[in-house]
């Protein structure tokens, strides 16, 4: 127990200090800076006001940031509604706005598309370079920017995106302790970053983020290429069937202690306390599972 640290998300929800010294206070060992959203100036203010307050604290807070990866991003989907993506980020309603003009090659009839993490779903019934229709399976309301897995789905795409690189030399440059490398497929991938750093003449630790099943088959050479990785549970528990994703869990746990590295365990802890003053005794256990 006494090496278990606690990592915490940063957003506009913590954007003051009391919210900052609250975190401290409640045992924030490391603070994670989630490069999906905001812009650099937003995350250039957390950092700033993080030191600041962590200094008043006399206390030591890592830097986690969390480089986005290939994500597939995106709104009310009645069940059984045809709903057609277009291929352009600039799209008008009704169509839903998907900036990977690729997809249309990789999608097929009878693909699953899962949206906001499974908690909506369509299924393929044409694809073109222009567009994807899709039938309705499981409706609800569909925000803007939430997320897109495409189960089964091989994508031609690379994890460490040009936007990913400019992060990453940002992190660099703002003195960052950790970086996360989202949508890991390969050791390859994590190579790629360390090329990056390298260049940059910098030696970050990299976390590599197992969140793909093609990322599970090649995990022990992924553990060998990293510093640490991440069990990030939310696309992981998508991407593979409902059941796999404990056992996965453990296996990667496992592996990551026998080689003596930092492994994190992410995604729907204590979910529940977004709204209520305290977990369910399925999510108290979970964390003690994780620890």
């Amino acid at each position: 127990m006494s090496r278990t640290r606690i990592v915490c998300t940063l957003g506009p929800a913590t954007d003051t200090a009391e919210r900052i010294r609250a975190l401290i206070h409640a045992g924030m060992n490391v603070a994670r800076i989630n490069f999906s959203h905001g812009t650099l100036d937003d995350h250039n203010r957390r950092v700033t006001l993080l030191r600041e307050i962590a200094a008043q604290e006399n206390a030591i807070v890592a830097l986690l940031g969390d480089l986005s990866g290939p994500k597939l991003r995106v709104g009310d989907l009645p069940n059984n509604s045809l709903v057609t993506f277009a291929l352009d980020r600039n799209a008008a309603p009704p169509a839903i706005p998907l900036d990977f003009p690729f997809l249309g090659d990789a999608l097929h009839a009878g693909d699953r598309i899962l949206l906001d993490d499974g908690a909506e779903e369509v299924e393929v019934v044409s694809a073109n370079a222009r567009a994807i229709q899709a039938r309705v399976l499981t409706g609800g309301e569909l925000k803007s920017r939430k997320g897109v897995n495409l189960p089964n789905v091989i994508l031609p795409i690379p994890s460490l995106t040009d936007k990913d690189r400019a992060n990453a030399v940002w992190a660099i440059q703002n003195d960052f302790d950790f970086l996360a490398l989202s949508f890991v497929r390969r050791a390859a991938d994590v190579a790629e970053l360390r090329d990056v750093l390298r260049q940059q003449a910098a030696s970050i630790p990299i976390i590599p983020k197992i969140e793909k099943p093609e990322a599970v088959q090649d995990i022990d050479a992924i553990l060998q290429q990293g510093d640490g990785v991440m069990v990030a549970r939310g696309d992981l528990g998508v991407e593979m069937p409902a059941e796999q994703a404990p056992i996965t869990q453990k296996m990667i746990i496992r592996k990551a202690n026998a080689l003596g590295i930092p492994v994190i365990t992410a995604t729907q802890m204590l979910e529940s306390m977004i709204d209520n003053p305290r977990p369910t005794r399925a999510e108290a256990s979970d964390v003690a599972n994780a620890v």
